[in-house]
């Protein structure tokens, strides 16, 4: 999936970030319960990203290392995937073996951005339970002596499940007073809807060579899909899908006519995975293959050349 830009909506919410609101919040989280507190934009970034000595401290050296990484931002992109489409709280186990939580930022079906809390332990500590812990550190950082992960393991917070649905019930208000007020609080300049899809014309008529889908456009202009695809095919009188096939094939007409380039190489250059589906969706729309086009072409330019 192409990474978004940050909106302005997520301009905003950094801007209050500078201000300390929310790290107010994770402070004050942080020290009841020993658990981070932050907000991630909807392209993955992170208010905290430069407190990272408030993080836990197993997380924080687990992400030092290239494998932990790799598999702490694949939990995370998984959770924040699943938070936008079912539009609540995501409670899930990391890799490491931690809790974390997913609290979508929704109003008017535009979700633009997410609450997320974690790093804690959802059974008390016990030697049993240390003993699989170790294992599992090890395996994801190799030559991490026992003593120190028993260290971060007993520094790491334990939280019962009655702690835990008080923690929910806090962020989940926190979240819905955000998206209820976001006028209000200016965490959400309006934008007219039609501009947005506008934007994503133009996205496409940029993007055209990489794959797009009807879900990353949605997401761009938080909107759900069935938002957007309902407003796509109001401005333009065709879906999304449509309007995309149609580009390409336009733009593929041209190479056809103009250059040299074999059919697989203008295939793949508008945005086609395979000269199959390229051969279908150029017929569909113009009655043609792309090679009887490109013969029939050239035949104008002898006539007009004669």
């Amino acid at each position: 999936m192409h990474a978004l830009k940050s909106s302005p909506i997520s301009e905003i919410l950094f801007d209050i970030g500078r201000k300390k609101i929310f790290l107010e919040l994770h402070t004050i989280l942080f020290r009841l319960t020993g658990m981070v507190f932050d907000f991630i934009t909807p392209d993955g970034q992170s208010l905290l990203d430069n407190v990272n000595s408030c993080w836990n401290p197993l997380c924080r050296l687990i992400r030092t290392h290239p494998g932990g990484m790799s598999a702490c931002r694949s939990c995370d992109v998984d959770a924040l995937s699943k938070a936008f489409r079912e539009r609540k709280i995501s409670v899930y186990t990391c890799h490491a073996g931690l809790t974390d939580m997913v609290f979508p930022v929704c109003a008017d079906e535009r979700c633009f951005g997410y609450l997320t809390s974690g790093q804690f332990l959802t059974q008390s500590h016990s030697p049993a339970h240390l003993k699989s812990f170790i294992k599992k550190i090890v395996s994801i950082v190799p030559g991490m002596s026992e003593n120190e992960i028993k260290e971060l393991y007993e520094a790491t917070p334990y939280i019962s499940a009655t702690k835990l649905q008080a923690i929910m019930d806090l962020i989940n208000l926190i979240s819905r007073y955000i998206a209820d007020n976001y006028d209000k609080l200016s965490f959400l300049k309006k934008i007219d809807e039609n501009s947005k899809i506008t934007a994503i014309r133009k996205c496409i008529e940029t993007n055209y060579r990489s794959k797009l889908s009807v879900a990353q456009a949605a997401s761009a202009v938080f909107l759900s899909e069935s938002r957007f695809s309902h407003l796509f095919s109001q401005e333009f009188g065709i879906s999304f899908v449509q309007y995309l096939q149609t580009y390409r094939v336009n733009k593929a007409k041209e190479l056809l006519a103009e250059t040299g380039l074999s059919i697989i190489e203008i295939a793949l250059e508008t945005g086609f995975q395979n000269q199959t589906d390229f051969n279908r969706v150029f017929k569909k729309i113009t009655g043609n293959t792309p090679l009887t086009y490109r013969t029939a072409e050239k035949e104008k330019k002898k006539a007009k050349s004669v």
